[in-house]
């Protein structure tokens, strides 16, 4: 999928459509956006086309967000979305990462002297990276009049020459205000419906998540969601927090609590700085449905994130962890995004 993905150009929009999970239904959270580390210098890359751009709608038709993006001789493709509320993020292409979807690694970007700092990046799938912003007007000011935009994660550093961008992100603002009426001549459609396979004469959907995750989030309000992987795991964004939630298979001796245990487990070895965490009391509700919720808090590069969790199990076999992130200042929304799909997940099982 990832080496196709700069031939396909714009007949396939995967990056743009991750970026939905993220600006949809209210944009990216501007998380970590600190101060950097040094990295070593790289080629810079050049835009091989002009960019194209459009406005891309949800499966209902309404609008959604709009994007713009361009080739580059190193083979890459870089864009910006940017929803009506002014908040944005990038997406690239990168055949040389190697990470799991859904993985969050640590992004430093820097653009000429305007701008450095490190951001919370989002790994479509192997090869397709996402970067929230936020909707910080200086970020993208500085992408609007910069000239060289460097992206740094893990081994790599990439260096990108903005060139046509004055104009493009002119046209990228001027789309999301007005809902894609004007801007751009939707020079990018969303990719075409078809049953057939890739290199097959279409493009392959992308998976549908399981019924019960699609039911629980679409009555807690996380509507703008992105399916991640084999459709068991996705994504989504509301205001200023990430949501992601993921599917796991409990072993015979597996607990709730288990679970719950590994993941703050996880999130420590992340930190940088000061970790903790505090779980609510398991909820045994009807049959062998369990409830558990808590959160993790975990200073990340000068940064204090809080990640409000929530672990779900229908029947002892599968379980449902859902997470809401976002920077300390709004931990009271991640906390009250979270306890809204408690309250959807009582109700189910009472009605039940």
């Amino acid at each position: 999928m990832a080496s196709n993905f700069a031939r396909r150009r714009s007949t396939d929009i995967g990056f743009a459509v991750a970026m939905a999970a993220l600006v949809l239904s209210g944009g990216p959270m501007a998380v970590l956006f600190q101060s950097g580390v040094q990295q070593a210098a790289a080629q810079v890359a050049n835009p091989t086309g002009e960019w194209r751009g459009g406005s891309i709608r949800n499966q209902e038709g309404a609008f959604a967000f709009c994007v713009t993006e361009n080739d580059f001789d190193n083979g890459q493709v870089v864009g910006v979305a940017r929803n009506r509320n002014g908040e944005f993020g990038l997406y690239l292409s990168d055949d040389g990462l190697d990470a799991e979807a859904g993985a969050q690694i640590t992004v430093r970007l820097r653009i000429d002297a305007l701008v450095d700092g490190s951001a919370n990046g989002i790994v479509r799938s192997p090869g397709q990276l996402d970067v929230p912003i936020g909707d910080s007007q200086d970020v993208y000011e500085a992408l609007r009049r910069g000239n060289v935009l460097s992206v740094a994660y893990k081994t790599h550093n990439r260096e990108f020459r903005l060139r046509g961008t004055s104009d493009a992100l002119n046209r990228l603002r001027q789309c999301a205000e007005t809902e894609g009426v004007e801007g751009f001549a939707d020079q990018i459609a969303p990719p075409p419906q078809t049953s057939g396979a890739e290199g097959q004469g279409g493009t392959a959907e992308p998976p549908a998540l399981p019924r019960l995750i699609a039911e629980l989030l679409d009555a807690s309000g996380m509507r703008a969601v992105v399916p991640l992987g084999n459709g068991r795991n996705a994504l989504w964004g509301f205001g200023p927090i990430q949501g992601v939630v993921q599917a796991i298979t409990l072993g015979d001796q597996d607990s709730i609590e288990d679970v719950a245990e590994a993941f703050a487990a996880e999130i420590e070895q992340r930190c940088t700085g000061r970790f903790d965490q505090a779980l609510n009391g398991v909820e045994n509700l009807s049959g062998a449905a369990q409830l558990l919720t808590g959160y993790t808090g975990c200073t990340l590069d000068n940064a204090r994130l809080h990640i409000a969790a929530l672990f779900y199990t229908p029947d002892g076999k599968q379980l449902l962890l859902f997470r809401y992130e976002g920077v300390e200042d709004r931990r009271n929304e991640a906390d009250g995004q979270r306890d809204a799909m408690a309250a959807v997940i009582r109700e189910r099982q009472n009605d039940g």
